[in-house]
Parts: C-alpha cells; structure tokens; sequence
C-alpha cells in the first residue's frame, strides 16, 4: 500500500484555514480515507474514487498535526496556519431588513435560522479563499496568494457578522439591483458597527429573498424565475459583493456536509423554490452556481473585468469540480467518526501508528539476511532502502498476502498514477457589474469544463493589494501616482505590473500584459494597435468612441481605469 500526496507543498504553512489535500492510494480496497486534525479534534472522512482522494481539513492558528488513514495505512503532516499580515480583509456579511428575523427561504422542515445562514457564508467564504489560492498557484504566480478573512478565534472558522439594515423587506422589494445595490452600500460604509471600513470588500447576502412560484410551469425560462422572485441581487464593483440568499438552503453548512451537498442529485421544486442553476435544476447546481457567483462578484469588487471564460464569465457555474472528484458519493453518517467519540478515534490511530513503528523495526532487524517480505515493506511508512547495503526488492504494492493459497499470481503490480509537472494536470482538463447570461446547456455540456481565473483575471488579483502582504505594499503614497498617456504609450511613476485594453462593447479584456518586473513605461501606438487586436481577433472595426479603456495595476496594488477618447 503506497500514498502519495501531490500537494504537499500548498499544505504545510499557510495563511488559509481550510486546506485541500489531494492524493492517491495504491490498490484501492475501501472507498473512503479519514482525515484527522488532532488539534482541532476534527475528523471526516472523503471518497476515494478510482485511487484518488480530495479532502479539505480546518487548520486552527499555529501548528497542526494531521492524520490521514486509508484502511491500514497512516500518514502523518504536520502543517502551519498563521493568518497574513495585512489590513486588507474580506469581510462577510448577513444583511437582515429592518421587519425581518433574518431566517432564509428553504424547504419546509429545513433550519433557515440566521445562525445557519452564517454557518453556510462562513464556509463559503473559507472555499473561496482556498479555490483561489490553489488556482493561482497552479497558474504558477506563487503560494497563498489569495484574499484575507477575519478569523474567530474561538471556532477557527472566518467571521460572519449580522448587519441590521434600517431598511424593511418591502422598501428592498421596490427597489431595481442597482439603487438596492447603492442603498445598502452607503448603509454598510456610515455604520458605527463596522471596522476599518477603508480597507475592507463586504462580500454580503441578503437574507429576505423570496421566490414565489405558485404560477411557475415548465416554460418557464430563467428571467421568469428571476421576475418571481423578490430580493434577487447579484452585483458587485467598489467594495460590495451583493447577492440574494435564495438558494442558500442548498449550501454546506460543515466540511462533513459538502460532498453530500455537492452531489445532491434532488432537483429542485420550482413551484415552491428558486432556481439558479445555469439550466441544471438540482440542489448541487445550485449550490455550484451560488457558491461561484459570490466569487464572481467578489471579482468584480478586485476590479476585474468579465473575461471571456473563467470565473469572470460563466465558468463559475462549475466551481463544484475543484471540490468533489467526479463521481463521488456521500459518506454515510455511520461512518464518519463523531466528536462523542473522537477521542477513542484517535487512541485508535495512534496504536495503529505503533503497530506500524514496530512492524519497521522488526523488518529492518530481519535484513541481515538480505531477506525481506515485500509485503511489509509496503506497509512501513517512512523506510528508506537507501539504508539497506546490497539489497534488491521488488515491492508489491497490492496488500494481498502473496504467501497465501489463494493469492492472486501473475497479475500486473499496482502502481500509483502520478500527475506529470505539478498537480495542474491532475484536475485542470467603483462599477458594478452583474452576471452573464447563462446559455441553456445540458448537463453533459455544464460538467465537462473546471472552473478557473482566466489568466488575465488572475494577473490582476496577483498584485492586488488585497491579496499581498504588508510588507509587500511599499510604504509610498500611491494616490500620487502620475500616469501619463501618450499616443506612443503610457508612462506610470510608481511603475506598473499589469496592463490591459478591456473593450466595453465586448464587455472583455482584449490585450493583457504582464510585466514581471515593475515597468515604468509601456511604449505603443495604441490607436493601431487596438484597432489591429480587434480586427484580428474579434473582427470588428474599432470605433473607440468611449469603448475601449486601459486598465492599469502599479506596484503598490493599486487599480486604474482611463477611458481612451
């Protein structure tokens, strides 16, 4: 029995609570690992499907020993979680109207109590974290690259916080997304409740969203759905990620919940419920589709324009696939340990980690003969061959015991599949602005494309503020930043690092440019070459008037907008 992990470098010190630990296990017998956090007393176990797992753990701040157990088999890390040095924070918000007791459309009989709605935003936010600081790594720009949460100390979980709106459900209700949009904003930014405001993006649901579809049939297209439904928002720019909460019923609400919510195959009751699924009409699409969307808009409040795939597209519809291997199925509640009994849980792991630490001493202590079964070897962790002089092994990495009657002969050996490169292969095949249109599509069609940043999204976010550490944002002041722009080019005196050419009638950047070192000029003859990037990429004559603009980012993380006229 071998395990690999193919993201040991993303897990072992971070500045994110929730990690991804992605791997894969020779000859598969039992369909599910556990994953402990022995500081936490945390413990869930994850599908293994076709020798792959994914599993996502709660680190607490400083050091965590974790254990992962497949069958027989114990693996040991040891990780570091300490939350980045900066004052730029991504604060998550539950906004109550004024006449509302902030509970959530559901189904009957489901808890749509204002905790739960924090206990389902609060993971949300921590996935989103952890999503794109993997997808930026795997786009080779760097580790932890992602935004900041505040923290709770005491459950280690990011802060959801209640805002009370001076505003009541049916004074929301007559507003059009914009002006509720604005409403709440200048709310959020004149509150005494709220710290360092300045320095914050609210990424914030609106908890009376309302669906009403007593006269829903199936012709119904998705505007339809969208006119039914009071308090639908999904909008973001400046500092405000605005969404509704109508489908929030359909979220994780624990780490134990989310492969079962995300393979929740129920469709939804349009009679009674909203859907906003990209056309796919079950609970796990809509979580997807809900869960992708606040990272939309949450992009927008970074400044990024909509892209032509990605997450700035419609490709955070399947945000799912970066969460659940294809095919995976609920583990059943029987066997995922309880917190009653985690402590004989972890008795257990450690007497098994004994079991295994004296099954290596006594192989090592029967070499002398240069004679050893493979099939312990297989089963020690941490025992380097290098130690034993002249020894030839061929490892078997089935656990069968070979020496038995009924053994298996002759068949080809177990291997592990490893990823080629880095794990990008093993899953990767001030104005707001609100979502695309979704495209009717078929659910094959939906699946078969993971969700990502589009290269030039993720550019932006690399030297966002947002997402560096104190100490990389210099100390000048930026908001004296001369930028001059000129036929031949643009000149900046903070230096600029990315520079794009969004075309609004595309609503897309066209042209992206990246400069590893800061770069103080950029020399080009913009009228043509615009006109020629057009032309040749999208075919369309460029008729500037007020169409294209030059989006810069300065060394010190700082957005500009210049419309060229």
């Amino acid at each position: 029995m071998v395990m690999i992990l193919l993201n040991p470098s993303c897990t072992l010190n971070t500045v994110y609570p929730v990690i991804l630990l992605e791997g894969q296990v020779s000859n598969q017998r039992s369909s599910y690992i556990s994953v402990t956090n022995h500081v936490s007393e945390h413990c869930i176990c994850w599908p293994v499907i076709s020798q792959t797992f994914r599993a996502f753990v709660l680190l607490r701040s400083g050091i965590n020993k974790v254990t992962i157990k497949y069958e027989y088999y114990v693996k040991e890390i040891v990780c570091s979680f300490k939350l980045r040095a900066s004052p730029y924070t991504v604060q998550p918000l539950y906004i109550v109207c004024k006449d509302g007791d902030g509970r959530f459309q559901a189904p009957p009989g489901k808890d749509n109590s204002c905790t739960e709605a924090l206990k389902r935003i609060s993971l949300g936010a921590a996935l989103l974290q952890t999503f794109t600081a993997y997808d930026l790594k795997l786009q080779k720009l760097g580790n932890n690259i992602t935004f900041n949460l505040p923290i709770n100390s005491n459950t280690g979980w990011p802060e959801c916080n209640v805002f009370e709106s001076q505003y009541t459900a049916e004074e929301m209700y007559a507003m059009t997304s914009k002006d509720l949009w604005r409403s709440l904003a200048k709310e959020i930014m004149s509150s005494d409740d709220i710290k360092n405001k300045s320095n914050s993006k609210f990424l914030a649901f609106v908890s009376c969203t309302r669906y009403d579809g007593q006269n829903w049939n199936s012709s119904w297209k998705h505007r339809d759905i969208v006119a039914s439904t009071c308090g639908h928002i999904a909008l973001g720019g400046g500092g405000l990620a605005l969404l509704g909460s109508a489908t929030l019923h359909t979220w994780a609400d624990s780490l134990e919940n989310l492969v079962s919510c995300f393979t929740d195959e129920k469709l939804i009751d349009r009679s009674v419920l909203m859907d906003d699924s990209a056309y796919r009409l079950t609970y796990w699409a809509n979580f997807s589709t809900g869960l992708g969307a606040a990272l939309h808009e949450l992009g927008h409040t970074f400044d990024l324009p909509h892209s032509a795939s990605g997450i700035m597209s419609r490709g955070f519809d399947n945000i799912h696939m970066f969460f659940v291997l294809p095919g995976s199925r609920p583990i059943s509640q029987s066997t995922q340990p309880s917190a009653d009994n985690f402590n004989d849980y972890r008795n257990k792991l450690k007497s098994l980690s004994d079991q295994l630490k004296e099954k290596r001493l006594k192989t090592v202590s029967q070499i002398n003969d240069k004679t050893v079964c493979t099939h312990n070897l297989a089963l020690v962790p941490n025992l380097s061959l290098a130690l034993v002089p002249n020894l030839r092994v061929n490892i078997n990495l089935s656990h069968e015991d070979t020496s038995h009657p009924s053994a298996s002969q002759g068949k080809p050996r177990s291997r592990v599949k490893t990823a080629s490169g880095d794990s990008a292969a093993f899953w990767c095949n001030g104005e707001t602005h609100s979502i695309p249109v979704a495209a009717k599509k078929t659910g094959k069609d939906v699946k078969s494309k993971v969700s990502t940043w589009a290269f030039e999204s993720a550019l932006m976010l690399r030297y966002n503020r947002w997402f560096m550490n104190d100490n990389q944002v210099q100390k000048i002041d930026c908001s004296l930043n001369t930028l001059i722009l000129t036929q031949s080019g643009v000149t900046s005196s903070c230096g600029m690092r990315v520079l794009q050419i969004f075309y609004k009638c595309l609503d897309q950047v066209v042209f992206s440019q990246h400069f590893s070192e800061k770069a103080a000029l950029f020399s080009c003859n913009f009228t043509d070459f615009i006109a020629t990037r057009l032309e040749t990429k999208h075919s369309i004559i460029c008729d500037r008037g007020g169409c294209v603009s030059l989006h810069i980012l300065d060394d010190c993380g700082k957005f500009m907008n210049h419309t060229l006229s």
